[in-house]
């Protein structure tokens, strides 16, 4: 993300007690996080007390003598002195000589938790009719806390779901006069989901993240609006506007010193805050309509009236348990008790398509440890498991015996530890894939190719795919080519063109952007495969179809 490309004034940042000069920007690394600065604090004064977000800073003094303050820890410093700061930390900096205090600092986003999967379903609803309405205000709530500066979530018309968090003052009084001129700013993005950035005339900013599913945007969230610089033109454009409305000019500047000031190192962090908390809504938007369809399904296959009521509960507090979960990573001042242990389900989940015996193993001894779990628990973690970890063999009648295999298990008949239920179920898991795995001839190719189908916008390599199937690279090299007529590499190829091909018809979507969904890393390496198949570049394959049209 380079959000202040070509406009040389923001290079340096004015305050009162000094300056900030921008040496190096995120979009000049190649892993697009790094920032580089020189701060200077003027003799006598302070860099006031702040909280800095989810970044690391490394802080070199290069000239003069102050003091560090940080989480109320003393340090003085003079030249050569390196200062490291950790994320979520307060601190603040005093020059104490008669000379300019010169630092260099490094700033680094750490990295937060991402669930990366991905459901193609059809939706056409709000995000509100499909997430309960105190789930999104406690994600709203708890990134607020986390960033220091109030987050809001929207819906697709964007209107903001909560209104216990209003506007700032000085944008309420041009909302007022409805002379808002925040206006899209455009910048050639890091890929993630925060494609857009927001600028008014004031030079206020906001940052703004698309939750989206099936490229159906369902919401938004954003940042609060922020100023990046206090410069004359600012003024000069506030004075014209109290001329305009008829305000005085001291109270408009008043509420426009109001507006948070921060330092632009901070933006990258809420950049990618906001995508993370945007992929994070949109896995619980999957999960919602997955499980409404797995509803559905279940419907046609059980017939007694009491399973169907037992399996909607089931499903209903599995997609409400996540309100008591713990969202983001982070030093975050909430702390939700968590009774259910659903960081234990997603490992088991992924222990069990991995077929990770040993795994599953280590997985239950460590939680056994920690704390015991009882028949509900037991009952709800063996219902969503049967689903989820056995979804990617799209096979319903197979998840329905194995749930019903452990019916009595579930309903208390038989009296066993239930860790041990627990451990026997996921081997049991384990071992029906491993059964479909170890087929031959066809079957097996064709449990192959829709194991690829799912997964091919993932990092596949030949080594994996014999892994999981339990053969060798050679023989499953030979038997794919005798029995598809093309390679390994070529079949995953030409399914990750064809869906290329599909999203370049949707103008909105950036050719970098489809590189990345369709499983490719490089941009660069995408194209040149992409004009290998098609014999025309993304580019040029888009324009093709706008002639057409």
């Amino acid at each position: 993300m380079n959000l202040l490309d070509n406009i040389d004034k923001y290079d340096k940042q004015i305050f009162d007690w000094g300056e900030i000069l921008w040496l190096h920007e995120p979009v000049e690394s190649p892993y697009l996080r790094i920032s580089v600065a020189q701060i200077i604090i003027y003799p006598g004064l302070r860099q006031e007390k702040h909280f800095h977000l989810g970044e690391e800073q490394l802080f070199f003094v290069k000239k003069g003598n102050g003091c560090f303050y940080s989480d109320g820890i003393e340090e003085k410093i003079n030249p050569s002195k390196i200062i490291y700061i950790k994320p979520f930390s307060e601190h603040e900096v005093i020059n104490t000589g008669d000379e300019d205090l010169v630092l260099h600092a490094v700033y680094v986003p750490i990295k937060l938790m991402q669930l990366e999967r991905h459901f193609s379903l059809p939706v056409d609803s709000n995000i509100q009719d499909i997430i309960p309405m105190e789930i999104l205000e406690n994600i709203e709530n708890q990134l607020s806390d986390l960033l220091k500066m109030q987050i809001h979530i929207l819906d697709r018309d964007y209107t903001r779901l909560f209104e216990n968090n209003g506007e700032n003052e000085f944008c309420q009084l041009c909302l007022s006069e409805n002379r808002c001129t925040m206006s899209q700013y455009g910048f050639e993005g890091s890929g993630q989901n925060l494609d857009t950035v927001y600028r008014c005339k004031f030079n206020l900013f906001e940052l703004k993240a698309s939750i989206t599913v099936n490229d159906n945007i369902l919401g938004y969230i954003r940042s609060e609006r922020f100023v990046l610089d206090d410069s004359d033109k600012n003024k000069k454009n506030i004075l014209d506007f109290s001329r305009v409305i008829n305000i005085d000019m001291d109270s408009l500047l008043e509420a426009y010193k109001k507006v948070p000031y921060i330092i632009k190192s901070r933006t990258y962090v809420i950049h990618e805050h906001l995508a993370i908390a945007a992929e994070f809504i949109q896995d619980m938007l999957h999960r919602s309509i997955m499980e409404k369809e797995l509803i559905d399904k279940d419907n046609e296959i059980l017939t007694s009236t009491i399973e169907k009521i037992q399996l909607k509960d089931a499903l209903k507090k599995a997609n409400h348990r996540i309100y008591n979960d713990r969202i983001f990573t982070g030093e975050s001042r909430i702390r939700n008790e968590v009774a259910y242990p659903y960081e234990l389900e997603m490992l088991l989940e992924e222990a069990i398509q991995k077929l990770d015996k040993e795994g599953i193993d280590k997985l239950i001894e460590e939680h056994r440890k920690k704390y015991p779990i009882g028949k509900g628990i037991l009952s709800e973690m063996i219902v969503v498991l049967s689903r989820t970890a056995l979804r990617p063999l799209e096979n319903v009648e197979l998840t329905a015996k194995i749930r019903n295999r452990y019916e009595r298990y579930l309903q208390g008949e038989v009296k066993e530890e239930p860790w041990k239920i627990l451990k026997e179920f996921s081997l049991e898991c384990i071992g029906e894939y491993i059964a479909i795995s170890q087929t031959n001839g066809g079957s097996l190719i064709d449990n192959i190719n829709m194991f690829i189908k799912s997964h091919y916008k993932e990092d596949l390599s030949l080594n994996l795919v014999a892994e999981r199937f339990f053969i060798s690279p050679n023989y499953l090299s030979s038997i794919f080519n005798e029995r598809n007529g093309v390679s390994f590499s070529e079949y995953i190829h030409t399914l990750r063109i064809d869906e290329a091909k599909l999203l370049l018809k949707n103008l909105n979507i950036r050719v970098h952007e489809i590189s990345s969904r369709v499983g490719y890393k490089n941009n660069s390496y995408f194209s040149s495969i992409f004009k290998r198949y098609v014999g025309l570049t993304p580019n040029e394959y888009r324009k093709s179809l706008a002639k057409d049209n």
